[in-house]
């Protein structure tokens, strides 16, 4: 990696040449904010693929809790449908108790009236 402490203002003017010159890099000009720059932009992408991961385990966590709900809502209808199937189940078993009570009072009558 290259150095980017200072260089004495001595060497500057005596290394100092045209641009794209064969001289160190350190010597172009602007070189100091070229590197402050580049380092920021690194520092920028590595905080940004930071947040980027920690929003992608936010996301699939939240994706997680959404499959998990899901699930529990069908479970819940599932469950509501077998309450609507017992009750319907209870209904007719209500009209057949009611039915046989009706018969069971017949033959009651019928046996009470031959006697």
């Amino acid at each position: 990696m290259i150095s980017s402490e200072p260089v004495p203002a001595k060497a500057q003017k005596q290394r100092r040449g045209k641009a794209g010159s064969d001289g160190p890099a350190y010597l172009l000009p602007g070189f100091r904010q070229i590197e402050e720059a580049r380092r920021t932009a690194e520092e920028l992408a590595r905080t940004t693929e930071g947040n980027f991961q920690n929003l992608q385990s936010q996301f699939d966590r939240a994706v997680d809790q959404v499959k998990t709900l899901e699930s529990k809502v069908n479970a819940q209808q599932a469950l509501g449908q077998q309450l609507k199937d017992a009750e319907a189940r209870a209904q007719a078993a209500e009209v057949r108790v009611k039915e046989l009570e009706a018969e069971l009072d017949k033959v009651t009558f019928a046996a009470r009236a031959g006697q």
